[in-house]
């Protein structure tokens, strides 16, 4: 959330990655023993995701959890990735110009 801040702080357009962010955020599951809660207080910043959903538990084995696990772990690095190279600043493109 502090990376989609900065980019709307920076008036960068993400949303192609956003896009991925709401079909990844749609994936999330319950999790045995981690039950997704939390509240959207202002002490967060009173920011949250229109599109965030809470997903009940699917009868996966505990293996199959950790497997989901690491496909969404893998996943939202991947976006962060793509969210931190739209606030790298276009030093490139000036060198190109020189």
């Amino acid at each position: 959330m502090e990376l989609e801040k900065s980019l709307r702080d920076a008036e960068i357009d993400y949303s192609e990655v956003k896009d991925l962010l709401k079909i990844w955020d749609k994936d999330i599951i319950e999790v045995p023993g981690f039950e997704h809660s939390h509240d959207h207080d202002e002490e967060d910043g009173g920011y949250h995701r229109k599109y965030h959903v809470h997903n009940p538990m699917k009868p996966f084995s505990d293996a199959e959890h950790l497997e989901y696990q690491k496909v969404m772990h893998a996943e939202i690095l991947e976006i962060q990735e793509l969210m931190q190279v739209l606030l790298v600043p276009k030093e490139m493109d000036e060198d190109d110009n020189v």
